[in-house]
């Protein structure tokens, strides 16, 4: 059976956002005199939610609780005049979700992202496109890789979840699509390697995102 359907995450599988992030959070170390990360180094603090972004970009020795929240306010504050600085579609995405659409294959994101920025990021860069629902971090529901959100996509939609393809690019991805039932695949183009994609237990990984085309033409579970 061809996969019914499609969830994406969003930050590095739809968007790049990497450099907007890195530049949030450096601002936030940077005011404290704590060292700063060049922007390839988030690639690894990303992906599991702004408090363990902070977390790993925090001095080992500077981890406590107390200052861990603060820095999560903080960064939130930058995070709001740098989100749309320089994100942007990854090349072919604009493609994957025109041949998506063309095929009445619906599709929908579920993201770690606090709500409000996922909002704000398909509103801004991905506007074109009907998805069927974006479930972003909020107090109403576990994040990722609880399969909360993913299953509550399916029912909305009217999809099981085995007729489902998770599409990330990262181990928290992989996760979320095994521990709902979907089929995995990595988006090798994200902020993770294929080799890291693969140990986590994706089904396939795919280095261009019209590669999705073919893997729903050609599935077998």
């Amino acid at each position: 059976m061809k996969p019914q359907a499609i969830i994406f995450d969003l930050d590095g599988t739809l968007l790049d956002t990497l450099r907007d992030l890195a530049d949030s959070v450096n601002e936030v170390l940077e005011a404290r005199s704590f060292p700063t990360h060049p922007v390839l180094d988030y690639r690894l603090f990303v992906g599991s939610g702004i408090y363990k972004l902070i977390e790993r970009a925090l001095p080992e020795g500077q981890r406590d609780e107390s200052l861990i929240a603060e820095c999560v306010m903080e960064c939130k504050a930058t995070y709001k005049k740098n989100w749309n600085r320089t994100t942007s579609p990854f090349p072919g995405v604009a493609e994957l979700l025109d041949g998506l659409t063309e095929r009445k294959i619906p599709f929908a994101i579920n993201t770690n992202k606090p709500q409000k920025y996922a909002d704000l990021n398909v509103q801004e860069f991905l506007a074109k496109w009907q998805f069927a629902e974006v479930v972003g971090q909020r107090e109403d529901m576990p994040m990722k890789p609880d399969p909360a959100g993913p299953l509550m996509i399916c029912e909305v939609m009217g999809i099981d979840a085995e007729a489902c393809i998770y599409l990330g690019d990262s181990d928290v991805d992989m996760q979320t699509g095994i521990n709902s039932g979907m089929t995995p695949i990595g988006a090798a183009w994200g902020f993770r390697n294929s080799d890291e994609l693969v140990q986590a237990g994706a089904k396939a990984v795919i280095d261009h995102p019209m590669e999705l085309i073919d893997v729903i033409e050609t599935f077998k579970r």
